[in-house]
């Protein structure tokens, strides 16, 4: 049987469905399961399961849609040890994807190549899955697409995911969402994968949005909130990849 090949814009689909209160129903899947910790109250700790016939799976992680609380938190943005000694990690991306991690396990099976994605922090979970599944079996495929998703490694981490043979990652920033940009560099976050750039904007119309919105920033807390969330939604990410020529992956 001939592997199923998922494009980029149907996980981009994925990654966007996940924020529905139900998984979106694909017909060539042959099955999707919404899976929830039932101890868990964040709404960002949960993902939805897609089987397809051949065997492979698709994970799609929800992310938030305030992720500027948990990237610009002093606690929640600190950097912890990752567990199996590889660097460090994003703390509270770390804490839901642990929260998640055996469900997934469970769900995702150990066979068929696997898929994961995710907006916003759901990228972030999606980029810690992808680690986790090379590690479990680095003969299996993993592809990991992201979409304005934020920084979850540190610089020793992150250069252990980059070199993982099996994981074909591609990070979706747009070129005017700030949280792919944070945590911040002097943060000691690096970010992982290869950078395609959509949601653009001609440079002359770049630099005169750039600037006012460092004005807006230095005004307020609340206008520097509210930038972070500007310029980030998952339907305009869809959006974004509908207009463009992909392959599948």
């Amino acid at each position: 049987m001939t592997e199923t090949a998922i494009d980029d814009v149907r996980l981009a689909e994925m990654a966007a469905g996940a924020y529905d209160d139900a998984p979106v129903p694909f017909v060539d899947a042959s099955s999707a399961t919404r899976v929830r910790p039932d101890h868990q109250s964040s709404t960002c700790t949960l993902c939805d399961v897609y089987q397809m016939p051949d065997g492979a799976v698709a994970v799609a992680f929800r992310g938030t849609t305030s992720p500027e609380s948990w990237l610009l938190s002093p606690v929640m943005s600190a950097l912890s040890s990752e567990p199996h000694g590889w660097g460090r990690v994003h703390t509270g991306v770390l804490r839901a994807w642990t929260a998640l991690r055996g469900l997934v396990e469970e769900a995702v099976g150990s066979r068929g190549a696997l898929y994961v994605t995710g907006h916003s922090i759901g990228g972030g979970l999606a980029t810690l899955a992808a680690a986790h599944f090379s590690e479990l079996d680095p003969e299996r495929r993993v592809v990991c697409r992201t979409f304005g998703a934020p920084r979850v490694f540190g610089p020793r981490a992150a250069k252990v995911y980059d070199r993982l043979p099996n994981v074909d990652h591609v990070r979706y920033e747009g070129a005017l969402d700030l949280v792919p940009r944070l945590p911040a560099l002097l943060a000691r976050y690096r970010a992982v994968g290869r950078r395609e750039e959509v949601l653009g904007a001609p440079p002359a119309k770049l630099l005169s949005r750039v600037a006012a919105r460092l004005s807006r920033c230095l005004s307020s807390p609340a206008e520097a909130l509210a930038i972070a969330r500007d310029g980030h939604n998952a339907a305009d990410y869809l959006r974004a990849l509908e207009g463009r020529s992909l392959p599948a992956a």
